[in-house]
């Protein structure tokens, strides 16, 4: 939990410019307004909070979230999909089918970062992690971005240039939260787990 703790205070670091690429200070900022893959810490929070696919984080839509008693539930009902010829489309089933779909409740940081989002996108387009063009967004992308932040934050780097954090991908994190359901009972205790490395 430490080493996920650092790695997403990194991750920041990266994202804002403090450390470049390859984890090293930028000796003066990075030019242009905002951060790079403004939205990758936010994925990663639904990811965590949920134990979700990415292409089922990407398949959500805002009425997939509802607020019961103060409370929000996410319901993970679809995933993306592509298909020769018809390119990026959502399916109206997860990837196990009928059966994988499930209603979860999302802790009070995830559900932070749910409000923020809408506040932030004022819920413009029907889903919580639209592309550019407001359409669906590939996985692929954000898995590229993420490979980039793990390596700059996972530096100094052993003799083969490989550095600390370059094993985690996102099925990793979702076999983190698979261990913590198996030790804590549920994924609502085993995301209490998590907030212990909240970075805002």
């Amino acid at each position: 939990m430490e080493q996920l703790s650092e790695l997403l205070q990194r991750v920041q670091w990266w994202q804002q410019g403090v450390i470049d690429d390859e984890g090293h200070p930028r000796s003066t900022p990075r030019m242009g307004p905002g951060v790079q893959a403004p939205d990758l810490l936010d994925v990663l929070d639904l990811c965590l909070a949920t134990g979700a696919r990415t292409s089922e984080v990407f398949a959500l839509q805002w009425q997939d979230i509802r607020e019961e008693e103060g409370r929000m539930l996410c319901s993970l009902n679809g995933t993306l999909v592509y298909a020769r010829g018809a390119g990026l489309h959502r399916q109206g089933y997860t990837k196990t089918g009928a059966a994988g779909a499930r209603s979860v409740w999302l802790p009070m940081w995830a559900q932070a970062t749910v409000e923020r989002m809408s506040k932030d996108r004022g819920c413009r387009t029907e889903l919580l992690f639209p592309s550019g063009t407001g359409g669906y967004r590939y996985p692929n992308n954000v898995r590229r971005q993420w490979r980039v932040a793990r390596h700059a934050a996972g530096a100094p780097y052993d003799e083969d240039g490989v550095g600390r954090f370059d094993w985690v991908e996102f099925r990793t994190l979702r076999r983190t939260v698979a261990t913590l359901i198996k030790n804590h009972g549920s994924l609502e205790d085993a995301a209490v787990q998590l907030v212990t490395r909240r970075r805002r």
